[in-house]
């Protein structure tokens, strides 16, 4: 009885499939432009609503593009994730100070 569980579980994971590929290629030519222009929003000194805003139509113009191009939602999540990152990471470090 106790022999059967592994067994099993090792004949499952065989028949698992790996996802596809990420296509960094499309990720990134839309993701980086995007994140560099929210990055110099969030380092200027306007209105916090504003910059929120932005960053809103910024992920939306990253994920729109993306899906466009190739309609994988693992390539889309990945250019929100990059934008989104890079975007908080500047306003952290503009918060500390180091900016």
């Amino acid at each position: 009885m106790f022999l059967k569980f592994p067994i099993l579980i090792f004949k499952t994971l065989g028949k698992m499939q790996v996802e596809p590929e990420y296509n960094w290629n499309i990720i990134l030519r839309s993701s980086l432009p995007v994140s560099a222009v929210l990055a110099w929003v969030f380092f200027t000194d306007i209105r916090m609503n504003l910059k929120w805003f932005l960053l809103v139509l910024g992920l939306i113009t990253a994920s729109l593009t993306v899906y466009f191009q190739d309609k994988k939602k693992q390539n889309v999540f990945t250019a929100v994730c990059i934008v989104l990152l890079i975007s908080l990471l500047i306003h952290a470090l503009k918060r500390l100070g180091i900016f």
